[in-house]
């Protein structure tokens, strides 16, 4: 499994653009193969702009093959200027329940 954490720190003027973009991008990405789960959040500090990305996928390949399709593409150019987002995948093991 890979798990892919993410966190962009969204300006006030963006706010409205980021939160569509997110929208579209996850409804798109939910359809795919080997997608277990793509979700954001929002930061519960009012008015943060801070917004956290967590998504998983059943194999390396599954989240390579996200990574080209047209609709990530698209939510990547909208993030143009958002020089704080910082994404990171990890190679995930093992999974317990705790």
């Amino acid at each position: 499994m890979i798990i892919v954490a993410g966190h962009f720190s969204v300006p006030p003027e963006r706010r409205a653009l980021f939160i569509d973009a997110a929208r579209e991008v996850a409804a798109a990405t939910a359809t795919e193969a080997g997608c277990l789960f793509y979700e954001f959040w929002q930061d519960l500090e009012p008015g943060s702009g801070r917004y956290s990305l967590l998504e998983a996928w059943e194999t390396e390949d599954h989240l390579k093959a996200h990574l080209g399709t047209p609709h990530i593409k698209a939510f990547a150019a909208k993030q143009v200027g958002m020089e704080n987002t910082k994404i990171f995948s990890y190679e995930v093991a093992n999974v317990k329940a705790l």
